[in-house]
């Protein structure tokens, strides 16, 4: 079973079993994961119903099982998780002659693995980053985003 299916599973475990809190969020996590506009419409939709009428669950868990169906026979196209989606390798970034220079850093980041990144202050962690994010400009190395 892929992990798409699981979330759907479990999103439809948590309507059967009443929890909307959990299940309305799980939800819109599956939504974002199809990418289709049309179900974010639907989902905005359902989210402003649900504002006009809190009391309605029995009503919310419905509607959220007719989005959950037509989320499912969306095909979901996911990443595999041994191998990373960004790779850096011997990036510097430095800040004029004989100032604070980072680097040289390489690193791989896999899909659903946490990660840390520890430092002082002023070591450039937010610098890295931002070098990640594609907000700053690096001197050396190469970055490849793969997919």
């Amino acid at each position: 079973m892929l992990e798409y299916e699981k979330r759907i599973k479990e999103v439809k475990d948590f309507l059967d079993s009443k929890d909307r809190v959990l299940g309305y969020r799980k939800l819109m996590d599956c939504a974002i994961d199809t990418q289709d506009l049309s179900i974010y419409k639907e989902i905005i939709e359902l989210t402003d119903w649900k504002e006009k009428f809190p009391l309605e669950e029995e009503k919310l868990i419905e509607k959220a099982t007719v989005i959950l169906n037509e989320i499912s026979q969306i095909s979901i196209e996911e990443f595999p998780v041994d191998k990373p989606v960004v790779k850096t390798t011997n990036i510097i970034k430095s800040y004029g002659k004989n100032k604070f220079s980072l680097g040289p850093i390489s690193l791989e980041i896999k899909k659903r693995e946490v990660y840390g990144l520890v430092g002082e202050n002023g070591n450039g962690k937010t610098t890295l980053l931002r070098i990640l994010a594609k907000e700053l400009y690096f001197d050396e190395g190469q970055i490849d985003f793969l997919r």
